[in-house]
């Protein structure tokens, strides 16, 4: 069990940046720990551990867009089957400001 949780160190500490990261590193560690609240004594592997950091990163970026369509920086669509977003203007307008500061 060490060695797993100095895997998800090493892998919690390698890029990208921590601004960049779609979960913290204490988000990560308290997924860690509901995994292995959940399993008890049977335990965990690592690579059951990173489909549910995939999973939650998954959750937070649909989130994340469902955030910005909600508040009018970007439209939805239904292009082929799948959800497609794109900046209202708006929301490009924002990104502008953005790139200015």
């Amino acid at each position: 069990m060490e060695d797993l949780f100095r895997d998800i160190e090493s892998f919690l500490k390698t890029p990208p940046p921590d601004e960049e990261k779609l979960l913290t590193e204490a988000e990560v560690e308290r997924l860690i720990l509901s995994l292995a609240t959940a399993r008890g004594d049977d335990g965990f592997d690592e690579s059951e551990v990173l489909e549910i950091v995939r999973w939650a990163e998954g959750v937070r970026v649909e989130t994340t867009m469902l955030k910005l369509v909600l508040s009018g920086l970007c439209d939805v669509n239904w292009i082929d089957g799948e959800i497609a977003v794109k900046a209202t203007e708006l929301g490009r307008q924002a990104v502008d400001r953005g790139k200015d500061s």
